[in-house]
Parts: C-alpha cells; structure tokens; sequence
C-alpha cells in the first residue's frame, strides 16, 4: 500500500496557471531497472483543483490517496514511480491537454 498525501514544495508553471479550470493528479507506476521498462497498470488518481495562483511553493497540494497493488516480481531493482500530471479542458477547441509537472 502507498499512501500519498500531500505534495510540497512545488509551483504550478506560469504556462500551466494561465489556462483554464486546472486540475492535478498523481499517476503511479512500476519500473524494472533490470529490464529497462515499465510493467503492470498505471494508477491514475481522481483529479483535484489545482492550488490558487497565490500558492507558494511552501504550501502544500492535499491529495489524499491510498494506492494498492501487487506484483509477481521480486526484484530489488523494481521500484514505482509517482507522476504528478496537471490537465486542462477547453471548451473552445472540445480537448484535454494534460502536462507532466514532474516524477519521482
């Protein structure tokens, strides 16, 4: 189990806080260093409105998750990775355009 709960020290980009109606969600995947690649099903979590214009990079982002997964593999060098991914829709051209704000 991953329990995700809060996001510091991190800033919308400028380009990203100008659009309209932001929202921000967590993706979680497995990586295989072995074999250099992803593997399993990636967790996409429910989106949340993304923080104010006015919040710092000290404020933090409530996200409240709770990941479950399992896995066959045993290898040390298995690890997950966390994506945060900011996404906009707009109405104008009917699209949702999706922006990778950072892994870990």
């Amino acid at each position: 189990m991953l329990s995700l709960r809060e996001i510091h020290g991190f800033a919308l980009p400028e380009e990203v806080r100008k659009l309209p109606k932001v929202t921000v969600a967590v993706q979680v995947t497995f990586f295989d260093f072995a074999s250099q690649s992803f593997f399993g099903n990636t967790y996409r979590s429910e989106p949340v409105p993304a923080p104010t214009s006015d919040a710092g990079e000290d404020d933090a982002w409530p996200i409240e998750q709770l990941v479950y997964f399992t896995t066959a593999r045993k290898s040390p060098k298995c690890v997950g990775v966390v994506e945060v991914v900011a996404s906009s829709f707009s109405s104008d051209t009917a699209k949702e355009m999706q922006y990778s704000l950072g892994w870990a």
